[in-house]
């Protein structure tokens, strides 16, 4: 349901922390001089229609799901920041210039063993298991998932993980949903109860390999919740269609420009 007082205390405090006017909003929006005022006065039950909407947000440089839905005024400043950041890849996934690549959750459920796998946010660990035949030991890798949010047997299975490319010198930025529950606790084990039985967690990974933790819908609140699952959803549809990354798009015209 809209909610007209949350999306005009949104337009005013998004315009005050980007230095706007309301004047000067109401131009780019092409607004009448006082509308912004007029329609956030107490007692005005007129509605701002989908296309006025979608110009202030424009102008704003925000969607319109984020201006009506986010409660911008509840949210601290490094969540501001940080909401600014997950609204602009949204934007850039439903704009189609953010290209997502996949490693599905069949591939990291069932392939995650071996030195052939690499994931960044996997970590190698030298293992050995009883051959059920010989008896004997026998070494191999595997790769465990280092979550900074949950506790390891937190972690029963893997969704989807999205990533993609923020900078041209190899900053990229992960998704990784998890499915939590493990059959060894039972609810009055858990220090902290499940609060879903799947998450998201979010990481930068820089060109060195560097990774370093954002979040997870385990530990933010509801607001910054909603916009990272709106994220998800968002590059989970878009996945639906061919997206080609910078580096695949290299490789492919190499081969097209050969000459048969």
């Amino acid at each position: 349901m809209f909610d007209k007082k949350t999306c005009m205390d949104n337009v005013y405090a998004i315009a005050k922390d980007k230095g706007i006017r309301i004047g000067d909003l109401e131009k780019r929006a092409g607004l009448s001089t006082g509308y912004l005022s007029k329609l956030s006065k107490e007692g005005n039950t007129a509605v701002p229609g989908i296309e006025t909407l979608s110009t202030i947000a424009d102008a704003l440089g925000v969607s319109i799901d984020y201006l009506i839905s986010v409660n911008y005024k509840g949210l601290n400043q490094d969540e501001k920041y940080f909401s600014a950041f997950i609204e602009k890849l949204i934007k850039g996934s439903e704009s189609g210039r953010i290209a997502w690549e996949i490693e599905g959750a069949a591939y990291l459920n069932s392939n995650n063993s071996g030195e052939s796998f690499v994931h960044p946010l996997f970590l190698p660990v030298p293992s050995a298991i009883d051959d059920p035949v010989s008896g004997e030991l026998v070494n191999y890798v595997a790769n465990v998932y280092q979550s900074r949010f949950l506790r390891f047997d937190d972690v029963n299975s893997f969704g989807n993980c999205y990533h993609c490319e923020l900078t041209p010198g190899g900053d990229f930025f992960y998704m990784m949903k998890l499915y939590l529950g493990n059959k060894n606790y039972s609810k009055d084990d858990l220090f902290d109860p499940y609060k879903s039985n799947e998450e998201i967690e979010l990481y930068l990974v820089d060109s060195f390999g560097k990774v370093s933790p954002l979040c997870s819908t385990y530990s933010v609140g509801e607001e910054m919740k909603r916009l990272i699952e709106k994220l998800y959803t968002t590059v989970y549809g878009d996945n639906r269609h061919i997206s080609v990354s910078a580096n695949t798009k290299s490789i492919i015209d190499k081969f097209m420009d050969l000459q048969w």
